[in-house]
């Protein structure tokens, strides 16, 4: 007896879904926690002036712990100052350092 190409179809697409979902959850699990949270952080912390050239990465350098992944401390600055991603920092600036 042949298979229909409609059973062969849809066959094909349960692997293919079940793939996708899979390598997914996978990639979800290596997901810092840090981007998972979206609310800024109002603990007291240090405010840095924006010089000219100063980029959220330098400024991050500067503060970061040095057994602390630096994207983590990106992150915070981005979040907890309400910037979007890749936004132009302008001399002058306030932004709030946080630690932890």
């Amino acid at each position: 007896m042949k298979k229909s190409k409609t059973a062969s179809s849809l066959k094909s697409l349960l692997v293919l879904g079940f793939t996708v979902l899979t390598l997914g959850t996978a990639f979800a699990a290596h997901v810092p926690s840090f981007l998972e949270q979206d609310k800024p952080d109002t603990s007291p912390g240090l405010v840095y002036q924006v010089d000219e050239g100063d980029t959220v990465w330098g400024i991050a350098r500067q503060f970061c712990p040095d057994n602390q992944d630096i994207r983590y401390m990106v992150h915070r600055i981005y979040r907890d100052n309400n910037l979007k991603e890749n936004a132009d920092l302008r001399p002058g600036q306030d932004l709030v350092i946080h630690f932890e």
